[in-house]
């Protein structure tokens, strides 16, 4: 019955169809914002979204890569930062490559650690990404 429920659940996860009540209090320990359409349309740069410490959680259009230095710029259609464009730095090789053929896609990234300036976010060891 476990492995039943933990199944349908990955699969809910999976196609973006479970159910969700976006608040700060409700989402700010949840491992599924990077997945979730209804957190990332919801939060905003509001102090009260900022969650686990200063962590950034966005979505947007990848709008170019650079797969020497390692950066995406993105422009952001929603999440806890404000409007804009907005550069991802330090990101991880495996995860570039699995990025490069879908520019012009939408990404979204959680627990970013923001930057010098405030429109760059470094990719941690426990940032996420996701296509979709």
């Amino acid at each position: 019955q476990a492995l039943k429920r933990l199944s349908e659940f990955q699969i809910a996860v999976s196609s973006n169809n479970f159910k969700s009540n976006p608040a700060p209090e409700v989402c700010r320990w949840c491992d599924y914002k990077s997945v979730c359409k209804k957190f990332l349309e919801t939060a905003t740069s509001e102090e009260e979204w900022k969650m686990r410490g200063s962590r950034v959680f966005v979505i947007g259009r990848l709008e170019s890569l650079d797969e020497n230095l390692g950066f995406a710029w993105v422009d952001y259609t929603g999440g806890n930062y404000s409007s804009g464009y907005f550069k991802v730095v330090d990101i991880p090789e495996n995860v570039m490559l699995a990025m490069k053929n879908h520019i012009g896609r939408e990404f979204s990234f959680s627990n970013l650690e923001p930057q010098y300036g405030g429109s760059s976010f470094r990719y941690n060891w426990d940032s996420t990404s996701w296509l979709w």
